[in-house]
């Protein structure tokens, strides 16, 4: 059986290293659901815009 985890969000801020840091803070959270088919994305500017 093959295990198919989603992507990671589709923006270009994953290579900040701020974005990075909360990502792995958030692993135990953010893993599991992205096994469960979820994109999961981490809010680095407090609701506003990029």
């Amino acid at each position: 059986m093959t295990t198919t985890i989603a992507a990671l969000p589709d923006h270009n801020h994953t290579s900040d290293p701020l974005w990075q840091r909360l990502f792995h803070s958030y692993s135990h959270v953010i893993t599991p659901l992205r096994y469960a088919g979820w994109v999961t994305d981490i809010e680095t500017a407090g609701g506003g815009e990029f």
